[in-house]
């Protein structure tokens, strides 16, 4: 009944009732993996909270460890792998990944995981592009690939490729009648702005302003930084970048690119824009070592 209650509050978009109602689920049955599944859905994806990710992962691997269903186990490890990468803990990150991988060979999203994995160690556009493209050729309607796809070569500033993707993506969307990935509007404006399609670019600029004002997303100032850097409103723009840099639980992917955000970039004239870039940086890491008391239990299901 409580499952059933959080699953209705998901859909209908209310995360924190859903929350109260797994956490229920979990006080009366410690064991309850799908309700531990669901917290971390919610952590990862609508109410994005790398600590609580890393908290839930680990519970439900815990108990997910001894499962003979490998695709599940597969799953788990790639949770545990992500919220780990998402907090700063790479090497052992890399560790939980490979075993995803090693389990269950046909799972995609660990393989892209894994690719983004060594880029963060590498930092080399080129490999995490070649990485991904191996990925799709396995399955070139994997919509989740062409995203990451289109997103690297975005940071990369290789505008016409991240275009290239970009289309494959909004195609596949019309096909499916799906508004995934809206929050992607601002990066396809920008590059088909920089590609010279003008009325494109418009029609994604304004999808992207009516959904963050319609649909404020995690980590909203840093989206209406964008926002502004690319209305050229610098002073805006670094007011909303201050308050992303007063935040907790920033992920890591955020630091890992912001720096290559061509848009969030543009702010770069702004006198103050490599202090808070500092600011940023620095609150992750100050984080980062807070939750190393939490490592240890990790590294214990990594080892035995």
């Amino acid at each position: 009944m409580l499952t059933s209650k959080g699953l209705a509050a998901m859909h209908s978009k209310k995360y924190n009732e859903a929350r109260g109602f797994f956490e229920e689920v979990i006080e009366l049955n410690p064991n309850d993996i799908q309700a531990y599944n669901y917290l971390t859905e919610i952590y990862v994806f609508h109410e994005l909270n790398p600590e609580k990710y890393l908290e839930y992962a680990l519970k439900g691997h815990k108990i997910q460890r001894n499962s003979q269903d490998s695709v599940a186990l597969s799953i788990s490890y790639l949770h545990l792998s992500n919220a780990l990468i998402q907090t700063g803990f790479i090497n052992i990150s890399k560790e939980f990944i490979n075993k995803a991988i090693l389990i269950d060979s046909n799972n995609l999203s660990a393989q892209y995981l894994a690719a983004y994995i060594e880029f963060s160690q590498d930092k080399d556009y080129n490999r995490v592009t070649h990485r991904l493209e191996k990925i799709l050729a396995k399955d070139s309607f994997r919509i989740d690939v062409i995203q990451e796809l289109a997103k690297v070569n975005f940071y990369h500033r290789a505008y016409e490729q991240a275009a290239v993707y970009y289309d494959r993506m909004n195609e596949i969307k019309s096909q499916i009648n799906s508004s995934i990935y809206e929050i992607e509007d601002i990066n396809i404006a920008f590059t088909y702005e920089q590609l010279g399609r003008l009325e494109d670019a418009q029609f994604h600029y304004q999808r992207f302003a009516d959904y963050i004002g319609n649909n404020p997303p995690p980590y909203e100032s840093l989206f209406k930084a964008a926002w502004f850097s690319s209305i050229d409103d610098i002073e805006k723009g670094m007011e909303e970048l201050k308050k992303f840099a007063a935040l907790d639980n920033i992920s890591y992917w955020f630091i890992i690119f912001l720096e290559d955000d061509p848009i969030i970039s543009r702010l770069s004239v702004h006198p103050d824009y490599e202090k808070v870039i500092d600011q940023i940086n620095q609150r992750f890491w100050q984080k980062h070592e807070v939750l190393r008391s939490d490592l240890s239990e990790a590294e214990v299901i990594v080892r035995y």
